[in-house]
């Protein structure tokens, strides 16, 4: 068990990324081409900051540290935990819905979220991942169950 586990996740989901890359890019060059460098450089921030931010989570079992971070343009933020012992991986599953409506009728959306924590030093929990596809989750969840030698609750 003497690892370093690393999770790592885009903030913001592919199709947003990719679109507005297609967009903003050429965007950027066609005000390069107006002498408009100020909204060129505002676009060409806004594609960078798209592509570069994520969430980090990793876990080191030798030094007994946490690092949850945040990385926006490679600038990290987020916390260090300091821990003694793990305990087990805990599973969540929570039913949601909301109300979608078009123009003819209203109806209501029924979806499950996954939620796998951390639970570590007795009582602390840290949520690693929320997911709404059960077949990535599961693997997710053995995935580390795996890599850190911890039951699944």
């Amino acid at each position: 068990m003497n690892k370093k586990v690393i999770y790592q996740r885009y903030y913001f989901p592919n199709g947003l990324r990719w679109t507005l890359l297609v967009l903003l890019v050429p965007m950027a060059t066609y005000f390069i081409f107006l002498s408009w460098y100020v909204a060129s450089f505002i676009c060409l921030m806004l594609v960078l900051t798209l592509w570069t931010t994520k969430y980090i989570t990793s876990i080191d079992t030798i030094n007994k540290i946490i690092n949850d971070k945040f990385l926006i343009v490679g600038i990290p933020t987020g916390k260090t935990l300091q821990f003694h012992r793990l305990e087990c991986l805990q599973v969540s599953r929570e039913n949601k819905k909301y109300k979608a409506a078009s123009r003819s009728r209203e109806y209501w959306v029924n979806y499950t979220e996954f939620t796998l924590s951390l639970k570590y030093d007795e009582s602390k929990l840290l949520t690693l991942f929320t997911m709404n596809d059960s077949d990535q989750f599961k693997y997710q969840v053995e995935k580390f169950a795996k890599e850190l030698s911890l039951d699944v609750q």
